[in-house]
């Protein structure tokens, strides 16, 4: 699993105060499971539910919320479409200037699993990246015209350039 390494080492860069103090930070995995489907491969898939622990900490929660989301969008992006929300929080206020928190974010990660080249007794294991989602199909363009209702018209473009092409 890459998430776990690849998350503490992005909020110790990222999160102000963890820098000087990386003893603050705990990482661990809970309820973990694997995933895999009868076929003639062994990929498989971790599913986990990362606990991120902050105590104490002290700074301003959007410190820390902030690249939290960043690193989500690019490492897990399905989570910010989540109804629910991107993770949970838990937080116990010690006191004017310190908050112990944990954040618990679902994550999965793909792994395709291949035989060892040239013969070689074994496997090996590669952890996929993230499949992306872009906003749109790439090269397709779709712009509203007319827009009909039970065969009437309801709605027309006012674009000038497209009104100039009708008769």
């Amino acid at each position: 699993m890459n998430k776990p390494d690849s998350l503490r080492a992005f909020l110790v860069a990222k999160v102000p105060g963890i820098v000087d103090d990386e003893e603050k930070l705990a990482i661990f995995v809970d309820k973990g499971g694997i995933i895999c489907r009868p076929t003639a491969t062994l990929n498989f898939e971790y599913r986990y539910t990362l606990s991120v622990a902050l105590m104490p900490f002290t700074g301003d929660i959007d410190e820390l919320i902030v690249p939290l989301l960043a690193w989500v969008a690019q490492n897990q992006p399905e989570l910010l479409s989540n109804p629910a929300g991107p993770f949970g929080f838990e937080a116990e206020i010690l006191n004017q200037d310190e908050t112990d928190v944990t954040i618990t974010l679902a994550l999965t990660e793909r792994v395709q699993v291949t035989p060892k080249p040239d013969g070689q007794e074994g496997f090996e294991a590669v952890v996929l990246p993230e499949p992306t989602f872009p906003d749109q199909f790439a090269g397709v363009i779709a712009l509203l015209r007319q827009l009909y209702l039970n065969d009437a018209l309801a709605l027309q473009s006012t674009d000038p350039a497209w009104l100039a092409t009708q008769p």
